[in-house]
């Protein structure tokens, strides 16, 4: 299930949210192919990954890959 999708005008953001790395993140996104439903869009996609710190309780790391 994904996290959170942000859809602007002309942009696409998803995000996956992962305690620890935001390369987990980024890869459980397009493992599962959260962002097929969305390529006939036409609009640009984004993929962010965030991962958290639980010894800091903050974001840690993030990653961001383009689809379109």
């Amino acid at each position: 299930r994904i996290d959170c999708v942000i859809e602007t005008d002309k942009i696409i953001y998803i995000f996956e949210f992962k305690l620890g790395t935001a390369k987990t993140a980024l890869n459980q996104i397009e493992s599962k192919g959260y962002y097929n439903k969305y390529l006939e869009s036409n609009k640009q996609i984004y993929l962010v990954g965030v991962g958290f710190s639980v010894k800091l309780r903050n974001i840690k790391s993030f990653l961001l890959k383009e689809i379109i």
